[in-house]
């Protein structure tokens, strides 16, 4: 077989930044800005879709630079983030925040959940797909403007797989998982399982490690190393 992209965790951690949110990292944030930018209003004030990006000054909160909250340092103690007073944490300016698309501003519709987020833009597939995919994967609770500093590894590792799942792919990709299933209720982990199956029946090959036995059972082939840990361990039993 040729394998195409890999995805490993260390490669998927690398990615994460202050300023990413969930939107952000699976590549939202343009359709929705270019969504915004083509509205009445947007257009009467001119404003282009640079002006929906919080990480643009010309549409950014100017009191906590688009970041939603405020940074004191407390020199040899943790530094304390406070919700910034100026934009309440919706990251933009009020001007910006006047524009609505559908009856919400940009900031509302970053408060949405995957769920939310894919029922409210159910007419436009671009944007629904993507959403639907993390619905797949067990991450429809996740807000679309919820910073990935505070996603756990496992939550990382799938937001990626959703980013890698949305692009074309020409061959077959080997996708290397670590415990995707950490944190996920039964039912979750049967919706990853019928992603992976769906996904393993277009050609593309899973290498997974995990602890929980539905996803072992699961697996075609199961690889056991040990017999004990550290080293003691290594060896394919």
């Amino acid at each position: 077989n040729h394998f195409g992209r890999v995805l490993g965790t260390g490669e998927v951690m690398a990615d994460v930044s202050g300023t990413s949110v969930v939107a952000t990292y699976i590549g939202l944030m343009d359709p929705l800005r270019e969504l915004f930018a083509v509205t009445e209003a947007a257009h009467e004030k001119g404003y282009s879709k640079n002006f929906f990006s919080f990480l643009n000054k010309e549409g950014q909160c100017k009191n906590c630079n688009g970041s939603g909250f405020v940074t004191t340092s407390m020199d040899f103690l943790p530094d304390i983030h406070t919700v910034c007073e100026s934009c309440q944490g919706r990251r933009y300016s009020d001007e910006i925040l006047q524009i609505s698309f559908l009856g919400k501003n940009i900031a509302e519709i970053l408060n949405m959940t995957a769920t939310d987020a894919s029922l409210f833009f159910q007419d436009y597939r671009k944007i629904s797909d993507i959403l639907d995919l993390m619905v797949e994967t067990g991450l429809d609770y996740l807000k679309l403007g919820q910073s990935t500093s505070d996603l756990s590894g496992g939550e990382i590792q799938r937001l990626h797989l959703v980013s890698e799942l949305k692009q074309p792919v020409k061959s077959p990709s080997l996708y290397l998982l670590d415990e995707p299933s950490t944190g996920l209720h039964p039912v979750d982990v049967h919706r990853l399982l019928t992603l992976f199956n769906r996904l393993a029946d277009l050609g593309h090959t899973f290498i997974i490690i995990e602890h929980n036995p539905e996803i072992i059972a699961f697996a075609d082939h199961l690889i056991t190393l040990g017999p004990e840990g550290g080293e003691q361990g290594g060896w394919v039993l």
